[in-house]
């Protein structure tokens, strides 16, 4: 009697094998795609907080900023040399304030008619009405 030989896809031991390593993969992505899910909603929730609480820091220095001019301001308003007549000395105190404050480009003095008494900085000014001033500034269209 000769030897048949059975192909190997009708053999028993290639079924079952086939078998196993098909019902193994079958909770394999179950898993990964469970726990790809989590992975990405707890990375999308630290994001979310990382960014909250940049954007806090971010809001917090930009009203000590603005709190930190204001304080500034008050205190440069209450500056003896600014009551008197003197221009030359008001003129040289705020160019020493100019030059110690590195977020103050300008100071102007303005009169309560809108005229400029006083300026520091690059651009003298002084005489010039304060909307004429704003009109330059603004841009061209």
């Amino acid at each position: 009697m000769k030897y048949q030989t059975i192909a190997p896809h009708r053999r028993l031991v290639t079924k079952f094998a086939a078998m196993a390593v098909f019902l193994s993969l079958i909770p394999q992505v179950v898993i990964y795609l469970l726990a790809s899910q989590t992975t990405s909603s707890v990375l999308l929730e630290t994001l979310r907080t990382s960014l909250e609480e940049k954007s806090f820091l971010v809001g917090a220095g930009i009203d000590r900023f603005f709190l930190q001019c204001e304080r500034d301001v008050r205190i440069l308003s209450q500056a003896d040399v600014l009551e008197g007549s003197n221009l030359d000395a008001i003129i040289q105190y705020l160019t020493e304030v100019i030059e110690e404050t590195p977020y103050l480009d300008d100071i102007d003095i303005i009169d309560t008619d809108g005229i400029i008494v006083a300026s520091s900085g690059e651009q003298n000014e002084r005489g010039e009405h304060v909307l004429a001033c704003l009109w330059h500034e603004l841009p061209r269209t």
